[in-house]
C-alpha cells in the first residue's frame, strides 16, 4: 500500500484518507507481516535544513500512524542519495542525525526500511544503517533498482548488505545501457531481465533469511514470481 502522498505520481493504489476507504484496506489484511510506502525522499535533508527535517519528519508520522491504523509491521521510504552530487560523508552524518532524532520518541512497533534507488552500490546504505544503529531501521533492497543503477552486482549487494536487509523488491530487468528500452526500471517477471532469481534466491537463504520478500513486477509476472517463490522454499 502507498500513502496518499504517492497521488503526486498518480498512483491508483496510493491509500487514501477517507476512513471508509481504510476500512476496505483493513479487510485486506488476513494473515502474515504487511507494509506501506511512502514516496518522501530522505533527500530533502539536503537543502535548508530545520525546515526540510521538520515536513519529512512530520511525513514519516503519519505514515506510521497509517501503519498502525492497518497493523502494518513496517514503513518503507526512498534513500533518495544522487551518486556524485552529495559528499558521501555528509549524507551518512546528517542521514545519520535525522534518525536518531526520529526514533527518539518512537516506539518499537514499526520499523523504517530505507529502500535504494539510484545507489551505485550498498556502501552509503550500509554506514548509514551502522551508523545509526537502530533496530528499528533497516534495508528494504530493491534489486531491480540495483541491477539498474548500481555498477555492484546485486548479487553483492545481498553478501554486503546480509542481515540488514529487512525487506526485498524483487523484479526483472535487463542492467545499465539496455538500447531496447527507454526506463531501465523495467519491473519484469523473474524470467525476463538478466538477474539469475535462482542465484540470488540461494543468497537471499545464506545472508538474510529473515528479509521480508515482496514481488514488485508488472502484473503479468506476479503470478509466475509467486509461483517461483514457493517452488524455492521461501516463505
Amino acid at each position: 500500500l502507498m500513502t496518499e502522498d504517492a497521488k503526486m505520481s498518480n498512483y491508483y493504489y496510493c491509500l487514501n484518507t477517507d476512513p471508509n476507504d481504510r476500512k476496505d484496506y483493513k479487510s485486506l489484511k488476513k494473515t502474515g507481516k504487511y507494509c506501506i510506502k511512502t514516496l518522501f525522499q530522505i533527500k530533502e535533508l539536503q537543502n535548508e535544513r530545520e525546515k526540510k527535517d521538520a515536513i519529512v519528519k512530520l511525513q514519516a508520522q503519519k505514515a506510521i500512524k497509517i501503519a498502525k491504523e492497518l497493523g502494518c509491521d513496517s514503513v518503507i521510504v526512498h534513500n533518495g542519495y544522487i551518486p556524485r552530487t552529495y559528499s558521501k560523508a555528509s549524507w551518512v552524518r546528517r542521514a545519520t542525525l535525522f534518525w536518531q532524532e526520529f526514533f527518539a520518541d518512537k516506539d518499537d512497533s514499526i520499523t523504517m526500511m530505507v529502500e535504494n534507488q539510484f545507489e551505485d552500490n550498498s556502501e552509503i546504505m550500509l554506514e548509514e544503517i551502522d551508523s545509526v544503529h537502530d533496530k528499528r531501521l533497516k534495508v528494504c533492497l530493491d534489486v531491480g533498482h540495483a541491477h539498474c543503477n548500481g555498477d555492484m552486482p546485486v548479487y553483492d549487494w545481498i553478501k554486503t548488505l546480509g542481515k540488514r536487509i529487512g525487506y526485498m523488491h524483487l523484479h526483472n530487468n535487463h542492467g545499465k545501457y539496455n538500447p531496447k528500452v527507454e526506463n531501465w526500471d523495467e519491473h519484469n517477471g523473474f524470467d525476463n531481465g538478466t538477474i539469475d532469481f535462482k542465484k540470488l534466491i540461494k543468497l537471499v537463504k545464506q545472508h538474510c533469511p529473515k528479509a521480508i520478500l515482496a514481488v514488485e513486477t508488472h502484473f503479468e509476472g506476479a503470478e509466475s514470481g509467486l509461483e517461483f517463490l514457493k517452488k524455492n522454499t521461501i516463505k
